[in-house]
């Protein structure tokens, strides 16, 4: 979602995945460990690994609601109201 100078992260529908270490009474598909953490703050200095299983939700709030059609026109500079008129005439 965001960071900052320090790559200190928010991070939104975050997932935490822990891998167990092997022991005799777990099996192995169940060695790792899975927890839902939702909205977090990580401190830069303990990121190690960052990884993105999809694209970012459509936001519908950005979207055109089919105002009027972009057409012929004209760009022009904006001043601070006064006309720029040739000096000592």
């Amino acid at each position: 979602m965001a960071y900052d100078r320090h790559m200190n992260l928010v991070l939104g529908d975050a997932e935490e995945y822990c891998t167990l270490p092997p022991k005799k009474n777990i099996p192995e598909q169940d060695r790792e460990k899975r927890r839902v953490l939702g909205l977090v703050i990580v401190r830069g200095d303990e990121v190690v690994d960052l990884t993105i299983e999809g694209p970012p939700p459509v936001d519908h709030s950005r979207m055109s609601r089919g105002g009027p059609a972009p057409g012929p026109g004209m760009g022009r500079a904006m001043g601070r109201g006064m006309a720029m008129g040739v000096a000592g005439a």
